[in-house]
Parts: C-alpha cells; sequence; structure tokens
C-alpha cells in the first residue's frame, strides 16, 4: 500500500494549528481577565477585581501580578489573615513589587516585628523617598532614641523635593513629639498643612498631639479632618469612629460606621466593629446579624469568629460554640485569644481538662495573658490547687490593681486555703480601690463570721447597708445575728 506523505502532512499540520490555537485562545482569555480585573480594581470595585483575579488563576500557570493583587484587595478590605499569604507569593515572585513590599511592612509593624517593618520603609523610601506611607511607617518603627537618631537622619537626608515635601516635615515633627518636644512637633504639623492643606496625615498627626496634651475638642476636630480629607477605606475614618466610641459618643460612632459600610461596604472593619458595638449594647441579635454579614464574605475573619462564638455562649449554645472556636484554633494556632477563648467556652461546657489544656496554650504564646491567668486561677481554686493560685493573682492585681475580679479570685483562694487574715487584707486593698463596691465589706463580713467575730461581722454588714440600703444579703445576715444573740 503506497502511503500518501501529503495527507499525513496535513493532518499534522491541522493537529499543530488546533494544539496553537487553544493554546492562544487560552492565553486571550488570561489576558482579558487580567484587563478586567485591573480595570475593576483601578475603580475600586474589589469584588468584581477579585472574581477575574481568581479567574485568572484558575486558568492555570503561575500569574505573579494577579496573586499580588489579590493581596492588596485583601489588605484594603481590611482582610489581614487572607491578604497576607497572597502578599508574600506576590513578593516573593516579583520581589521588585515595592506596594507589595510596604504593605507587608505595615503587617509586621502590626505584629511587633519593628526590625521587619523598618527595613521594608527603608528600602521603599530608597526608591519613592515621597511615599507618605513609607514615612509613616519608618516612624512608627523608630521606639528607642537611637532608632528615632536613624530615622530623623534618613528623612533629614531624602532627595530633594522630597526631603522638604509635606510627608517628610510630618515624619519629624511625629519623632520630635516621640520625644516629648511638643512646641516643635506642633510647627512641624502646622508647617505641613501650609504645604499641603489637605494632608489627612497633618491631621492625624495633629490629633495624636493634641491627645498628648489632654486636648478632647481639638484631637475630635483634628480626626473629623483627618477622616474627612481620606479614602473610602482608610483606617482613619475607623480610627475617628474608635475615637469616638472611647469618648462615649455612641451616636457618632455609629454614624461614622454606617456611612462606611454604605460607600465600601466590602471594608469589614467598619461592619465588625457594628457589630461590636450592638454586642456591648446587648442588642445580641443585631450583633449576631452584622457578624454574619462579616463571615459571609470572609468565613475566616478572625475577630468575627470570635464574637460570633461569644454571642453562641450568651445564646446557651456552647456546643456551636465549642466547635467554632476549635476550628478557630485549627485554623490560627498561634492566637492566644482564641485559645483563651476556647478554654472559656470549654468551662462554659464542662470540659475541665480541655480548658485548661486551652489555657496552657494560650500562656504558651502570651505569658501576660491577664484573662486567661485570672481564668486558670479560678480553675485551681475550683480544684483546690489554691497556692498556684495564689501565686498566679498576686502579680496581676500588683500590676492591674483597678481591675476588680483578680482581686476576689486572690481573697477567694486565701479564704478557702483558710487563711483568713490575708483574705481579710486582700478586701482591705479592694476598699481603697473600689471604695463603693458593697460586695468587699459583706465578703468580709462573711469572714468574720467564719472566724466567729460577730460584732466584727455586724459591722461589715452594716457598712454593707451604708453603700447600698436595703440590699437583702446584708440584711438577711444581720437578722440572723439579731436571733443568734436573742434581740428578737
Amino acid at each position: 500500500m503506497k502511503t500518501d506523505f501529503r495527507a499525513l502532512f496535513t493532518v499534522a499540520l491541522a493537529g499543530l494549528l488546533t494544539f496553537a490555537g487553544a493554546g492562544c485562545s487560552a492565553q486571550a482569555k488570561k489576558d482579558r481577565h487580567l484587563a478586567a480585573a485591573d480595570k475593576a480594581y483601578a475603580a475600586g470595585l474589589y469584588d468584581q477585581a477579585e472574581i477575574e483575579y481568581k479567574n485568572v488563576l484558575q486558568l492555570g500557570g503561575i500569574t505573579p501580578h494577579a496573586i499580588g493583587q489579590l493581596g492588596l484587595i485583601y489588605y484594603a478590605q481590611g482582610r489581614l489573615g487572607r491578604a497576607v499569604p497572597f502578599l508574600r507569593k506576590g513578593h516573593e515572585l516579583e520581589p521588585d513589587n515595592l506596594e507589595l513590599r510596604l504593605k507587608l511592612g505595615i503587617v509586621a509593624l502590626a505584629g511587633g516585628k519593628l526590625d521587619e517593618a523598618r527595613e521594608a520603609a527603608e528600602t521603599v523610601l530608597g526608591h519613592q523617598p515621597e511615599n507618605d506611607e513609607a514615612i509613616m511607617l519608618l516612624v512608627d518603627t523608630a521606639r528607642k532614641p537611637e532608632d528615632i537618631a536613624k530615622a530623623r537622619q534618613l528623612l533629614q537626608h531624602l532627595p530633594a523635593p522630597a526631603a522638604h515635601g509635606a510627608s517628610a516635615v510630618i515624619g519629624l515633627g511625629l519623632l520630635d513629639l516621640r520625644e516629648n518636644h511638643l512646641t516643635e512637633a506642633e510647627a512641624a504639623f502646622q508647617k505641613a498643612l501650609t504645604l499641603d492643606p489637605k494632608s489627612s496625615s497633618a491631621y492625624t498627626a495633629l490629633s495624636a498631639l493634641y491627645r498628648a496634651r489632654r486636648d478632647v475638642a481639638k484631637t475630635d476636630d483634628a480626626m473629623a479632618h483627618a477622616a474627612q480629607l481620606s479614602p473610602p477605606r482608610s483606617p482613619r475614618k475607623l480610627q475617628y469612629a474608635q475615637f469616638k466610641i472611647q469618648n462615649g459618643d455612641l451616636p457618632a460612632a455609629k454614624r461614622i460606621l454606617q456611612e462606611m459600610v454604605e460607600q465600601t461596604p466590602d471594608y469589614l472593619p467598619a461592619l465588625f466593629t457594628l457589630a461590636e458595638i450592638a454586642a456591648n449594647e446587648k442588642k445580641f441579635d443585631e450583633s449576631a446579624d452584622l457578624v454574619a454579614k462579616v463571615l459571609a464574605r470572609d468565613s475566616a475573619y478572625p475577630e468575627a469568629v470570635l464574637l460570633s462564638s461569644r454571642l453562641k455562649l450568651q445564646a446557651g449554645k456552647t456546643d456551636k460554640a465549642v466547635a467554632e472556636l476549635e476550628g478557630m484554633v485549627k485554623a490560627y494556632p498561634q492566637s492566644a485569644q482564641a485559645q483563651y477563648q476556647l478554654a472559656a467556652a470549654y468551662v462554659a461546657d464542662h470540659q475541665l481538662d480541655k480548658a485548661n489544656a486551652s489555657l496552657a496554650q494560650a500562656l504558651a504564646l502570651q505569658p501576660d495573658y491577664t484573662e486567661a491567668i485570672v481564668l486558670q486561677a479560678g480553675l485551681n481554686i475550683n480544684s483546690g490547687n489554691f497556692g498556684a493560685a495564689i501565686a498566679a493573682l498576686k502579680p496581676v492585681v500588683e500590676k492591674n490593681p483597678r481591675v476588680l475580679q483578680p482581686w476576689l479570685l486572690l481573697a477567694d483562694a486565701y479564704r478557702k486555703q483558710g487563711n483568713f487574715d490575708e483574705a481579710l487584707a486582700v478586701f482591705d486593698q479592694v476598699e481603697k480601690h473600689f471604695p463603693k463596691q458593697p460586695q468587699t465589706p459583706l465578703s468580709k463580713g462573711f469572714i468574720y463570721l467564719q472566724q466567729n467575730k460577730k460584732t466584727e461581722a455586724r459591722e461589715a454588714f452594716r457598712q454593707t447597708l451604708a453603700l447600698s440600703p436595703g440590699y437583702p444579703p446584708a440584711e438577711e445576715q444581720l437578722v440572723n445575728l439579731d436571733l443568734s444573740e436573742g434581740h428578737l
């Protein structure tokens, strides 16, 4: 049989052209998705941009630009847990991408990694000496005198015109503020506003100065200007809302946050803060609805998972809270807060061995975690390990004398240990720090009864009624004393 080489060649060529066409088609598809993603990102349509960048990655192959952009989107939405892996991978693939480098530096600062953050700031300023964020990051890393001096020298020797721009002047003013040179700092911030009247950084710096002077009105005014001049997703708007919360102006805080949510519904910190406010106001259903909206956008948003579990505990859904927190601990094994909250859920579910194990993990991660120390001390008291509870609580009350619960636990540990004099001495300290707390003399009265000191007990119960007239437990004990002494 004669072979038709021309026919074979035609078939082979057709196959090659089909394969090449498919390759071109796939690449063209990626290019279209990438162009659409970049366009949506530039317009601030982050949900749409996220979908398109994911489409690019799903088409196969490594696309550094798409990976890095997803990191920037998650960062802008306040989803740092999701942002960090993409920022790191993006920076690994594009080491010259300064925006990724800067964002990683800001994340490092939030995690207390000052050297890493400082290195990022210096790297960016080496290429972009006018970069406002990099200057602020550099200043934020300057905590020690030698670091302040180094940062000052770097800012003073930035190339012109950056060295004389508003950002550098603000940075130098913040270094003055850190050294408590308030007059020099204020002069720098005012100069920056003459250079750039719309500088939100200058107003933020002024608010820090006024806070140092404890001038609430001027702090509020400066923060309001900073928020107004900042973009919709800016943390400065969130900081202004938190300032309002700290100063008891919840209606104003809610207005700021609701405006943020309306403008940028994907900015999760604003939505979550509204959920926190609702929880603190005991509007648990409203808080749960807001948390659900956060988790619908990011099921692993750490703060929302923790608040969701607290709300479940509040509603008596202990098993669901435990399950949620166990998942949280698996996702964030280095989170001391997650370990602590899981321990609290185990306590509510009467799983005390697991609670102790979680507390041990929390304290291994953060040895000075006060809430974990106090909870562990309570468990030790209940199990009869009074010495361990006392040893743990004594440093806590010395460090935090204005927090009531550790004092009460310490006194309870001494009382149950049979060391009544030490328990009374603790309550004497409590009375100094909390003079209007009726529970304190009442507790002293019970200890006096255990010591059979009826006169002292009667005086303690009377003191309780002086602080809280008609307080039933104190009245009951006085009646019991009268009956025991025959004063019918």
